[in-house]
């Protein structure tokens, strides 16, 4: 249903306009856009069902937090996309509120998260490279204080599970910027430098 209205909208307003880097770029954040709605229905209802509603909730929140600044590689197809989306705030919630997880252990790994948002974060890829310097110092400085945040409240929320549905969300935002993701995904970072190159 939400694919076949997305068509509809975006068959409507490139019809005339098709090769033009405007049309280009209103079509893909249309498409992105409803493939995020279409993603988050299905993960709400499918949350809703297995009754850990709020537990996806605070997970989605924390990645956003941290995803949004510090950016990252994407899935490759909405197939890919709606996979992962479902193993990292279904799976991986779920499994949060039926296992125990030692709060220390969230309290330690949490403390890394600010470190890797200022290694690697923020990370672009060929289609959306981050040419402006000013931009990038901006994501990262962004990323690492979005990083002692999600830390501090690690440290001072004294419930266990949500200690670990943040850093699991906080975790799954990094895992897109590491590079040893990039090189599972045979994806490059980094590539801004071929147009300062360039130039």
């Amino acid at each position: 249903m939400i694919k076949k209205r997305y068509m509809a909208i975006a068959g409507n307003l490139f019809d005339l306009e098709s090769e033009s880097i405007h049309a280009i770029r209103l079509r893909y954040g249309l498409e992105m856009f409803y493939l995020g709605i279409s993603k988050l229905l299905v993960v709400i209802v499918l949350s809703m069902v297995l009754g850990i509603f709020w537990q996806s909730i605070i997970t989605l929140a924390a990645y956003n937090l941290l995803r949004q600044t510090a950016q990252g590689l994407h899935a490759k197809s909405s197939v890919k996309c709606m996979i992962s989306s479902l193993v990292f705030f279904i799976m991986l919630p779920w499994t949060a509120v039926h296992v125990a997880i030692n709060p220390y252990l969230c309290i330690a790994a949490a403390l890394a998260i600010p470190l890797l948002a200022y290694l690697y974060a923020p990370s672009d890829t060929a289609k959306k490279p981050i040419i402006n310097k000013r931009v990038r110092d901006r994501l990262k400085k962004k990323s690492i204080i979005r990083g002692l945040i999600l830390t501090g409240l690690v440290v001072v929320i004294p419930d266990a599970e949500i200690k670990s549905l943040i850093t699991i969300g906080a975790y799954v935002a990094l895992l897109y910027v590491l590079p040893i993701t990039y090189r599972i995904m045979k994806e490059e970072r980094n590539n801004y430098e071929k147009f300062e190159k360039l130039n």
